[in-house]
């Protein structure tokens, strides 16, 4: 009688990296604390450039304060923004070389943390705007700019609050429209309100993020605040540039109140990005990846248990912990 004899199968695993929606990954994309304690330096993630549309001198990093920050002058308006994508940059831990497009189901997000340094009474109503913008190739990297020609063409979404009151309908989120005098903050249609928040005295965070839902409609969401939330703004873009962003921008205007010394300290801003890689590059930049892909290659395979037999049968000091 013939007995069944289960003989022992090696099994080898191989492993694919393909897009799936559980593989979607949070990368911050910058998180500018200053700490190089200038502005001028483009160093993604780490340090952006910031530009400022007054005078040079008119926005400073204060190097004389806790962890630095930058700061603006005493003065009526200002506008300052920086690109937090670029080619020939240094960007260790990246992807946003190019300006993002975002695919159907990612996210981009910015946020800012700052805290007014002069602050005023409550009849205190100047506006202070926050947003996500697509220079469209035509950068403006210039200081004392003003209104220039390189942001003419620009598109994106911003945030807009009266940082003096906690009222209803004193926050909104717009979308900038084209026009000749298009200065990030000029043209813009409004696509819904929600609460402001009392900011002048505190330290206050303020994000705006833009979530493509298919292929033709955006979903945006606003904060100022510990809780003045708005969520699920829906814009459908006839033009392919408002899902593309390289650019974050801050107006603080207080044109109409002469009496007040505007000035404006930022502690930090960062971009956040929710994204399905496409690549086995941004998968594993993102420390996402499979555990036994030795070789970072996005497969799990032969050639990785070739590598992991290989630094066993090289390992000779019992005493080094890479060798258990």
């Amino acid at each position: 009688m013939l007995k069944k004899v289960l003989l022992p199968t090696l099994v080898i695993l191989s492993l694919t990296f393909t897009v799936a929606a559980q593989d979607i990954i949070n990368a911050t994309i910058v998180n500018d604390q200053f700490t190089d304690r200038e502005r001028h330096t483009q160093d993604i993630p780490y340090s952006m450039h910031w530009f400022s549309r007054m005078a040079a001198d008119s926005i400073f990093v204060n190097t004389e304060v806790p962890n630095y920050r930058l700061e603006t002058l005493e003065a009526g308006v200002h506008q300052f923004w920086a690109h937090f994508t670029g080619q020939n940059y240094a960007i260790p831990n990246s992807i946003a070389v190019d300006p993002i497009t975002l695919e159907v189901g990612e996210t981009l997000k910015a946020i800012i943390r700052f805290q007014f340094l002069e602050p005023s009474d409550a009849s205190f109503d100047r506006a202070l705007m926050f947003g996500l913008f697509n220079s469209n190739e035509t950068r403006d990297t210039g200081d004392g700019s003003g209104t220039g020609g390189e942001r003419v063409d620009d598109t994106g979404y911003f945030v807009i609050t009266n940082p003096g009151r906690t009222t209803d309908g004193y926050a909104s989120i717009r979308k900038v429209t084209e026009g000749t005098s298009t200065d990030h903050f000029i043209s813009y249609q409004l696509l819904d309100t929600f609460r402001s928040y009392n900011c002048q005295d505190l330290v206050t965070d303020m994000d705006i993020a833009v979530t493509r839902l298919d292929e033709t409609t955006l979903s945006l969401s606003a904060r100022v605040g510990p809780g003045y939330i708005i969520t699920d703004v829906i814009d459908t873009p006839s033009d392919p540039d408002y899902f593309t962003f390289d650019t974050v921008s801050v107006f603080v205007d207080g044109l109409g109140f002469p009496d007040d010394d505007v000035a404006v300290s930022v502690d930090n801003v960062w971009v956040t990005y929710e994204l399905y890689p496409d690549t086995c590059e941004q998968l594993m930049l993102f420390g996402g990846g499979y555990t036994a892909d030795i070789n970072e290659d996005c497969h799990v395979d032969i050639a990785d248990f070739a590598m992991l037999a290989d630094t066993w049968l090289s390992c000779n000091d019992p005493e080094d912990v890479n060798c258990n």
